[in-house]
């Protein structure tokens, strides 16, 4: 007796998403719940002004470059911004708080990416930002400078937008497993798990970053979790 195909696709999506689980079992034992933990509180949309710059500024930075080298600087180009307490104080010191960015993170580029951010959020308000990025997703923040499709969907699932970013990883994880897409292979976990979209990315991502060959070790859990389905 063979499955139907829509009862071979349930069964293929069910055995994902324990390939899931054990995934996110090994990124919880790396030390990363507390990560985790906070983006599955975060089901509303940042409120502060003052959080919602910092996070731009870290994924404008984060744009190409490694995690690391932006942790070890970001402290630094947070005071240069004023902690980021006031878009308007921000832009009324403008010239100094540019000088002191540099210093603390020499690529213009990105430094004045951060300014025209800040400066959108003192003309328009950071409601107005917070309703685009609700309403249009990440295409919306595709306006900014280092804000590309992959980084525009960082920033906004760091603001409260729950849906997953067209990372290499996940792109990668998505073609190994037969997803056309990683929007349909978070939705394939999703359907068994109740974990936010915007968890199922981070946990994916955060266990492509921990594990070498981690394209292969979801598969050969996705093909054990499909023998003890069938």
């Amino acid at each position: 007796m063979t499955l139907s195909r829509s009862a071979n696709a349930k069964q293929l999506s069910r055995a994902t998403a324990c390939a899931y689980l054990q995934a996110k079992r090994e990124v919880l034992a790396a030390g990363f719940f507390q990560e985790i933990e906070e983006y599955a509180r975060r089901r509303e949309f940042v409120r502060s002004d003052e959080e919602m710059m910092r996070e731009a500024a870290w994924v404008i930075l984060s744009s190409g470059m490694r995690e690391s080298v932006i942790r070890a600087r970001f402290n630094r180009v947070c005071e240069a911004f004023l902690h980021f307490s006031d878009a308007a104080k921000i832009l009324q010191h403008r010239t100094r708080v540019r000088r002191n960015a540099l210093s603390a993170f020499g690529h213009r580029g990105k430094i004045d990416a951060i300014l025209d951010f800040v400066q959108f959020v003192s003309v328009n308000g950071g409601e107005a930002l917070r309703k685009g990025v609700r309403e249009e997703g990440p295409a919306f923040l595709v306006q900014f400078d280092y804000l590309g499709p992959a980084t525009s969907a960082h920033l906004a699932k760091n603001l409260g937008w729950d849906g997953p970013k067209a990372d290499r990883h996940l792109v990668r994880i998505a073609e190994a497993m037969g997803f056309k897409a990683v929007e349909s292979l978070v939705s394939a976990i999703a359907l068994h798990v109740d974990d936010a979209s915007a968890v199922i990315d981070l946990v994916l991502w955060r266990f492509a970053t921990v594990h070498r060959d981690y394209v292969a070790w979801l598969r050969a859990q996705r093909a054990i979790s499909a023998l003890e389905l069938c």
